[in-house]
């Protein structure tokens, strides 16, 4: 079983999404008993989503979905990097409680601070982390 996180930037398109080998993560993974964790961003979140969700419907997944929302409103600019700590924090809990793999796909795209931000704290909760930098 294994734990895979799916982080990147926002501005991520689904061209760029496909050159960076993020669709093909996602299937490949998908073969596995786990879950994937994401963001709900646009960009990479809502394309590893999308991918998954279609991966559903043709009965081709073993993956479980947990999906983790900003709170824009009430956190304000604290809202994305509250939401990538709740994230990791709850997939290394499952990746610890059920021995598992922790795996993470991280695509930033220039700066993408937030994207970075997340790529350290994976790595400091002991998360494999494959950067597929991607150029605007």
């Amino acid at each position: 079983m294994r734990v895979l996180v799916i982080t990147g930037s926002r501005s991520l398109t689904a061209n760029e999404a496909s050159r960076a080998g993020l669709f093909d993560v996602v299937r490949n993974e998908a073969r596995f008993s786990g879950h994937l964790i994401v963001g709900d961003a646009t960009g990479a979140d809502d394309l590893a989503f999308r991918c998954w969700e279609r991966l559903r419907q043709l009965g081709a997944t073993k993956l479980l979905p947990f999906v983790f929302p900003a709170y824009w409103d009430d956190l304000g600019r604290r809202a994305g990097p509250v939401r990538n700590e709740a994230m990791v924090r709850a997939a290394a809990g499952i990746a610890r409680a059920y021995g598992s793999d922790l795996v993470a796909h991280a695509y930033p795209k220039g700066e993408s601070r937030g994207t970075r931000g997340c790529i350290k704290l994976l790595a400091a909760h002991g998360a494999e982390v494959i950067v597929h930098e991607v150029t605007p």
